[in-house]
């Protein structure tokens, strides 16, 4: 029975979110022969860049606030284990349904607008920028890293626009119209009742 249990999982997961199972033979996602003939500065985008100036940008916050001394976040510690735990499920949806939904429905081939893609155009950026920035500021009980996630909004926003520019030369139109609805990494309010219908 035990030895069965991945299996049962993995056909429910794939019956509940209607997903086709992940082929183990495709390998990692940027090396999949779905990616032949695209470069590697193409299949990585801004993420290497990106995760580099977040590092710096947390380390500037954490230390400029230990440099004008400020004090210390205070939550209880029920409340900082429940905000870990939020931020440590978002970030899991974020990133494994971002990577599962572009694995199984041909990442590079097509536009994907559904998992994660269905409320944020870049799910694990959103998941750098706000899960793991809040999971840090609780671990560091830092008021000046959890401030980073300001300008971290603002520094992503500016890289992807370089990533958008390029889907909207290859997807036209439909990528517009998704940008219309879907927010780049906060789901858009205006349209959230729609998405959660369609989830």
């Amino acid at each position: 029975m035990v030895a069965q249990l991945p299996a049962l999982y993995s056909k429910l997961f794939t019956q509940r979110y209607m997903l086709k199972p992940v082929d183990p033979r495709l390998g990692l996602p940027l090396f999949s022969p779905a990616m032949t003939g695209i470069s590697l500065k193409d299949r990585l985008g801004v993420g290497p860049t990106g995760i580099l100036m977040t590092l710096l940008v947390w380390s500037g916050f954490y230390y400029g606030g230990r440099a004008l001394d400020l004090p210390p976040m205070s939550v209880y510690p029920i409340l900082r284990l429940l905000l870990l735990i939020m931020f440590l499920a978002d970030a899991i949806y974020l990133v494994g349904g971002g990577i599962y939904a572009l694995r199984t429905q041909g990442w590079g081939e097509k536009l994907i607008t559904s998992g994660p893609f269905l409320f944020v155009r870049h799910p694990l950026y959103s998941a750098l920028i706000y899960s793991a920035t809040g999971s840090l500021a609780l671990w560091q009980y830092s008021w000046s890293v959890l401030v980073a996630v300001i300008p971290l909004s603002f520094l992503w926003s500016w890289l992807v626009s370089f990533e958008e520019q390029k889907m909207i030369e290859k997807f036209g139109r439909e990528y517009e119209d998704y940008c219309l609805t879907t927010g780049q990494f906060f789901p858009s309010l205006k349209h959230l009742d729609d998405k959660i219908s369609r989830f």
